[in-house]
């Protein structure tokens, strides 16, 4: 995608939720934690940058959070969109289950998948039944949705 181009950030409700319980633990535990070990002269410099990451970190959730709004299915139930939780079966045989979500909601589980990468655009607006061709860095594969779940 290009640097340039602006992904309108929208969150599943789930996203949404964990996205807030991180920001919530990043700033009601994890920085509380860090508080004691900032200040005296045993302070350690690594505690410090930390605690800064987590400051930034936290801004940008909390920037997020208030900016983005709450994904609504309303696209085409038998297609693949953002949001929707798809089942692919894999070139090795294997199966899993992957959801095409806005790139800031993509780490917050192993099943969520940026729309920006490869097998999001792949996916999207496909079918269950259909066989898309991913072109990765790594080389091209294809997959075949088996199901799509809203």
């Amino acid at each position: 995608m290009d640097a340039r181009t602006r992904i309108p950030t929208v969150l599943t409700d789930e996203g949404r939720r964990l996205l807030t319980e991180r920001l919530h633990d990043i700033k009601d535990r994890r920085m509380v934690d860090l508080q004691p070990h900032l200040i005296g002269p045993e302070r350690d410099e690594r505690d410090v940058a930390l605690f800064e990451t987590l400051l930034v970190e936290a801004a940008d959730l909390e920037g997020l959070l208030a900016e983005a709004d709450t994904l609504e299915l309303t696209e085409d139930p038998d297609e693949v969109c953002l949001g929707a939780r798809v089942r692919i079966s894999m070139p090795d045989g294997s199966s899993e289950w992957v959801r095409p979500v806005h790139p800031a909601e993509a780490s917050v589980d192993s099943e969520r998948i940026s729309i920006d990468s490869p097998l999001a655009r792949a996916l999207s607006g496909a079918s269950a039944g259909d066989v898309v061709l991913v072109s990765a860095p790594t080389g091209d594969w294809k997959c075949r949705i088996e199901a799509i779940e809203r």
